[in-house]
């Protein structure tokens, strides 16, 4: 369990990766969590950490691998008793069902996800066939890979409850809450059941 002393003490830190981020945009927020995290231990904050989320949605993926396996930022060792420790989430490599791929094909719009006519592939599989674009994995981060798989219908109603509680000023009654889950939950179990690309949701 994380320790928070005052409620001015943060001892975690998100960074949210996509396409766009590059090496030295995690360098900076490393290097902010590093000082952070000295400041948390001053504190008697025994530990802080630093999630990356969607990891793997960046070419810089192995920037990610030098920070978390060899507990280096750019070449400089992180200090064995630094207490800032790293977790990441990475994207599955789910492919589209040949029913969505022949109608993204027929779509036009320079959707060419042939293998022989994509450079850009994991393995085998052009990345277009994929429902998130990822990028390959660095293979000394596998052994610390854990699937969780699907989160369960129950989970998924705590999660929302939560969200709605934290990230919304609606000001009603526990039941009228409850109503907004149980509805929120009906509708994301409705778009996963769709055949075309609305079933991707989050």
């Amino acid at each position: 369990m994380l320790a928070i002393f005052t409620k001015k003490a943060q001892n975690m830190i998100t960074m949210k990766v996509h396409g766009g981020v590059h090496k030295e945009s995690i360098y900076e927020s490393v290097r902010k969590a590093l000082t952070m995290a000295a400041k948390n231990q001053r504190m008697g904050i025994a530990m802080t950490i630093m999630f990356f989320d969607e990891a793997n949605t960046s070419e810089a993926i192995s920037t990610i691998k030098e920070i978390m396996i060899d507990r280096s930022v750019d070449g400089t060792p992180i200090h064995e008793n630094c207490s800032l420790q790293f977790i990441a989430a990475v994207n599955p490599y789910r492919q589209h069902s040949t029913e969505m791929i022949k109608r993204l094909e027929s779509a036009g719009l320079g959707y060419y996800i042939q293998s022989n006519e994509s450079q850009d592939k994991i393995g085998s599989i052009p990345l277009r066939r994929l429902v998130y674009r990822v990028n390959p994995m660095p293979l000394s981060m596998f052994p610390l890979i854990w699937d969780f798989g699907n989160v369960t219908d129950r989970n998924e109603m705590r999660y929302i409850a939560q969200m709605i509680e934290s990230h919304t000023k609606i000001k009603a009654d526990p039941q009228q809450k409850q109503t907004l889950v149980d509805l929120l939950s009906r509708s994301q179990a409705l778009m996963r059941m769709q055949k075309d690309e609305c079933s991707f949701v989050s």
